[in-house]
């Protein structure tokens, strides 16, 4: 069994993520590799890099089949407060029309945010 899938069934085991989430992230992943096979091209990613006070808090890195469901869910952990004026749908629907590069970027006195498809 792949890392990737024992970190979702670990996920599950903890409590962090329902079972119906864990049954969409691993047909994700399964799906990935059926995409990464038609294509025949590199899979994409989105990363995703976090500086607080000059150090390195978020560096995730996710392939492009995850996105929306990680989306969907990490979603629930974000203060609507911190939300406002990000449209995640409009930015969701780019990524899967195409944007490269880096598609946010948030310089804040203390924290840098940066999200970048590639």
């Amino acid at each position: 069994m792949s890392n990737e899938r024992m970190q979702i069934l670990q996920m599950v085991q903890e409590g962090k993520v329902t079972a119906e989430e864990a049954e969409r992230l691993l047909g994700a992943l399964d799906n990935r590799g059926a995409s990464m096979e038609t294509k025949g091209k590199a899979a994409r990613w989105m990363r995703v890099r976090v500086v607080e006070e000059g150090h390195q808090k978020v560096n995730i890195n996710l392939p492009m089949s995850l996105v929306e469901v990680a989306l969907g869910m990490g979603m629930k952990f974000v203060p609507e407060e911190q939300m406002k004026g990000i449209d995640v749908a409009s930015l969701l629907e780019a990524i899967k029309q195409g944007a490269m590069g880096k598609i946010v970027e948030i310089d804040d006195e203390n924290v840098k945010v940066e999200i970048i498809v590639e």
